[in-house]
């Protein structure tokens, strides 16, 4: 039983942000390395975009997770426990009334759908994939996703 109150932290700065959390990340830095090399550009993006939000997951006193949204973009989570995706999620809702998308590991990322879709009334949750890569189509299957439609995404040069 964890009888430590979970609390999210908000870093201004992505230099904050990774003198929290960076020593955490390094701990799995092959899961973690999107969150690491995005963090590391914050300082660009906030001159640009405004602030980014930021976030440490922690309990008495130790990271149990981290989340990283450079809106409009899609919200970024590291693996974490259930109690800290509790929390992660009724922080995020005070900052966005939508989201497009979120990225983590499944547990993670299955955890917040289902909290986020039932906080928000969401009937239902949309993944777009590539149809080349087998593997992950495999998974996304196995999880309860079903496929709806085939679509292509066609960039132009200008």
């Amino acid at each position: 039983m964890h009888s430590a109150e979970v609390r999210v932290v908000r870093h201004a700065t992505g230099e904050s942000f990774l003198a929290r959390a960076e020593p955490w990340l390094l701990l799995d830095e092959a899961e973690n390395n999107l969150i690491l090399g995005l963090a590391r550009q914050i300082a660009l993006y906030i001159s640009a975009h405004g602030v980014p939000y930021l976030a440490t997951v922690e309990q008495d006193g130790a990271i149990i997770g981290c989340a990283f949204r450079t809106p409009p973009w899609k919200l970024i989570m590291t693996r974490m426990p259930e109690r800290a995706v509790v929390a992660l999620v009724e922080d995020v809702a005070t900052q966005y009334d939508v989201l497009p998308a979120a990225l983590a590991p499944v547990e993670t990322a299955r955890e917040f759908g289902v909290r986020w879709s039932n906080l928000r009334g969401a009937r239902q949750c949309f993944l777009h994939t590539d149809l080349a890569n087998t593997t992950s189509n495999s998974i996304y299957t196995q999880i309860g996703y079903e496929p709806i439609a085939d679509a292509i995404d066609i960039h132009f040069a200008v």
